[in-house]
């Protein structure tokens, strides 16, 4: 094994093991109401993308992935206000309604955020580290 694979299989290992950590803890569940289980499968499969593009020795595709994430995470940030926005307007008059709406856009916002930032950080961690 050479050694920028034997780089990329580690650093994968340890980030899978995190994971996993943070899956136990609770840390990883991710709310099913409103539109955040959408952003996060569009942003998780933009950066598992990267992280093929990654194995496969494609750095152009890595690092242009990698910019290209946060933008994602941008977009769901967007999506997220908007659907705060639009919920606190249609439940103006029903304060449960309003918190409701409330907090399944901001959940939306904050997912979107930051699987963007940590999905682009990760992409160019690895690209440093293993291409190099």
């Amino acid at each position: 094994m050479t050694r920028p694979a034997a780089r990329f299989w580690i650093m994968h290992i340890a980030l899978a093991v995190a994971l996993g950590a943070a899956a136990m803890s609770g840390m990883l569940d991710v709310p099913s109401h409103g539109t955040v289980p959408y952003v996060v499968a569009v942003i998780s499969a933009a950066v598992l993308w990267g992280v093929w593009r990654a194995a496969t020795g494609d750095w152009d595709s890595v690092e242009w992935i990698g910019e290209r994430v946060v933008m994602l995470g941008l977009i769901g940030t967007n999506i997220g206000f908007i659907a705060t926005f639009a919920g606190l307007g249609s439940a103006a008059a029903d304060t449960s309604g309003a918190i409701a709406a409330v907090s399944a856009g901001m959940a939306t916002s904050l997912y979107a955020t930051l699987l963007g930032i940590a999905g682009s950080l990760w992409l160019q961690v690895v690209h440093r580290v293993v291409a190099r």
